[in-house]
């Protein structure tokens, strides 16, 4: 049995934000559990179009009951036109959206992240698993035990 979780996490992708589960209520809070939406967990960076993200207001105005992460800009700044994200830059990017994820005091003990199998391979690379492929529209449960470091 697998616990329900407490947060729920996704990619700024306008065209890939209707295909995020319903809201269902939270048994623990009976409260709906409704996607945050971070920068950081899109998809490897490449040329086309596809790869940019939406405008912050365009996702606001279709889902307005999703929350954004406040370092969300209107316009797209990690994009560029002629340049392709090497895949050890996606990864250093996702580790940063885990770390982020982590620091959230209200993400809770169990999350849910929807994203392109693509970044599912470089969490896997994060978290230190090993490399499988994942076929796309693909479910896959992965359990992650962070521990907070104090540095210093």
């Amino acid at each position: 049995e697998m616990a329900f979780p407490e947060s729920h996490y996704t990619l700024p992708l306008l065209r890939c934000l209707p295909l995020q589960p319903s809201p269902a209520n939270s048994p623990t809070t009976n409260s709906p559990l409704l996607p945050k939406i971070l920068k950081l967990l899109r998809s490897r960076l490449g040329m086309h179009t596809r790869n940019r993200s939406s405008l912050r207001s365009s996702i606001i105005a279709a889902h307005s009951t999703f929350t954004i992460s406040f370092d969300f800009s209107e316009e797209d700044e990690l994009w560029k036109a002629d340049e392709r994200e090497a895949f050890t830059a996606h990864v250093k990017r996702l580790r940063r959206a885990l770390d982020s994820i982590f620091a959230d005091p209200h993400a809770g003990t169990f999350i849910s992240c929807t994203v392109h199998s693509g970044t599912i391979r470089a969490l896997y690379d994060v978290v230190g698993h090993a490399d499988v492929c994942v076929t796309a529209g693909a479910v896959v449960p992965v359990f992650v035990k962070g521990e907070r470091v104090v540095v210093g």
